[in-house]
């Protein structure tokens, strides 16, 4: 056993997850992940799937979501590399209808080109929360097409100036 020794890994985690996979096992693993030093990339194939348990991440090096159903990530705080979250938007019954990230302050790559933020396939989504993350130096796109939806990025603020493309700064 393992125990609490995925609270940190040094690499990267790739889940694939189907029908077919132990939920509760898969649960358990996944909810032990708190930090991870590169890249996770979570695909679930339908709402049917456990809706990203990954509950416990506090940071990853980068972060890529595909799933049906609702996305959660509570406690998620950095991202050291892009995001990249794709919901579903199809025409099944598995919309996604919330995106909740409440605490991420911060992401942030150290080389460049700049990080960037994607978040798509979830123009049905109801309710997108981003309340903590204050500025973002790269691209967001954030496409949601229901004019009812409530969208909480409430501490963001522009820095830049839209005539110059320049972050303004204090005199």
């Amino acid at each position: 056993s393992l125990g609490n020794k995925l609270n940190i890994v040094q690499g990267s985690v790739t889940i694939t997850q189907n029908e077919d996979m132990d939920v509760t096992t898969l649960t358990a693993v996944m909810s032990k992940l708190r930090t991870v030093t590169l890249g996770v990339t979570y695909t679930s194939t339908s709402s049917a799937t456990t809706q990203v348990p990954l509950a416990n991440l506090i940071s990853a090096g980068g972060l890529t979501i595909s799933q049906a159903g609702d996305i959660s990530l509570p406690k998620l705080t950095t991202v050291n590399g892009n995001l990249s979250i794709s919901g579903q938007d199809g025409l099944t019954d598995d919309f996604t209808k919330t995106v909740s990230l409440p605490l991420l302050t911060s992401v942030t790559k150290a080389v460049a080109p700049a990080a960037t933020m994607t978040f798509a396939s979830i123009s049905k989504a109801t309710t997108f929360s981003m309340p903590s993350m204050v500025e973002f130096d790269g691209d967001i796109s954030i496409s949601i097409a229901d004019t009812g939806s409530t969208v909480d990025i409430s501490k963001f603020k522009n820095d830049t100036d839209l005539s110059t493309g320049l972050a303004e700064t204090s005199a």
